[in-house]
């Protein structure tokens, strides 16, 4: 491991976040400050590559820590919104602010999952890649995990527990 997440203080991790967003990504917040609804979801699609060449130790360190440092992309993203919205423009402005902003990281070369409906419980914590195609969609299945059961014949009551991972 080349770099350590403490190498910068988390002001640092949003400034170098945000001017990434500025430089590479200014198009995409305009977008995002343009849909109607507040409330909405939206993706910021960030390139990997792209990041490495901006910085590469903020790249290596986002696929190795990326439950700690998304949340500050996200964080930057909405820092930039706040930044450009805050500049006025000509003509009625129906621009806002959108908290539900996540970065999504794309063209990782990482654990890639092809051909699995889902990932495992090991892979929590990591940054992981799925490729497919999606053939078929159907309702949710609710998956228990305990049911209680009764005997037929006793009619004694018990508890079954599933096991999640067949």
């Amino acid at each position: 491991q080349l770099y350590r997440l403490d190498e910068f203080s988390e002001e640092e991790y949003l400034d170098l976040m945000a001017k990434f967003t500025v430089k590479h990504h200014a198009v995409g917040i305009e977008q995002i400050l343009n849909i109607p609804d507040p409330t909405q979801h939206c993706s910021l699609i960030i390139d990997y590559s792209t990041l490495m060449q901006f910085h590469l130790p903020l790249a290596a360190l986002l696929t190795t820590y990326p439950k700690e440092l998304l949340p500050l992309f996200d964080e930057a993203i909405e820092e930039v919104q706040r930044a450009v919205i805050s500049v006025p423009i000509e003509g009625p402005d129906q621009r806002s602010i959108k908290i539900n902003c996540h970065a999504r990281i794309s063209g990782v070369s990482l654990k890639a999952f092809k051909n699995v409906s889902l990932p495992r419980s090991s892979d929590i914590g990591s940054l992981v890649a799925i490729t497919g195609t999606v053939i078929r969609t159907g309702a949710l299945k609710l998956m228990e995990k305990e049911k209680e059961v009764r005997c037929a014949k006793c009619k004694q009551q018990f508890t079954v527990y599933a096991d999640l991972e067949t």
